[in-house]
This record gives structure tokens, sequence and C-alpha cells, in this order.
């Protein structure tokens, strides 16, 4: 298991609250994923409590609906420069 050494809870399996998280980057998938550099299939991402997944299932839903519009790194949204 993975414990947060301040808080001792677990700390994977939690929502994802943009690409460039600081455990995870997703930068890197959907900018794949957006230029067909990967086969498209389903994906799986486990999140921990029933809030935190409706929010990680609505980004990823916007995310993927933006990604026709990724052509290059500097299209992806959530870039660090811009939050």
């Amino acid at each position: 298991m993975d414990v947060d050494p301040e808080t001792r809870k677990l700390s994977n399996h939690q929502e994802v609250t943009g690409l460039f998280g600081p455990r995870i980057s997703f930068a890197g998938f959907l900018w794949a994923w957006a230029t067909h550099q990967i086969t498209r299939g389903p994906l799986f991402v486990e999140v921990r409590g029933d809030e935190g997944r409706r929010h990680t299932a609505e980004r990823f839903r916007r995310l993927f609906e933006n990604a026709p519009r990724i052509r290059e790194a500097t299209d992806l949204p959530d870039r660090p420069e811009h939050l």
C-alpha cells in the first residue's frame, strides 16, 4: 500500500485533478491518444470515493472531447504555466 507520510492515509487511487498530477502525469497519454500514437480502447482508472470518481470521469470526458484539437504538446489543456 502507498501511504502518505503526512496524513497516514492511502495516497494512491485518488481523484485525478489535472493532466499534470503530483504522482502521475496523464499528459503524455492524452497526447498519444489524441494523435493516434497509441491504439484507442477502453480506459480504466481506479479512484477511491464516489465524489472523486465522478469528478475524474467528468474531467476525462472533457479532455477526450477536446482531444481532436490536440496536435502538439502546447495544445494540451491544464498546462502548469496556465494554472
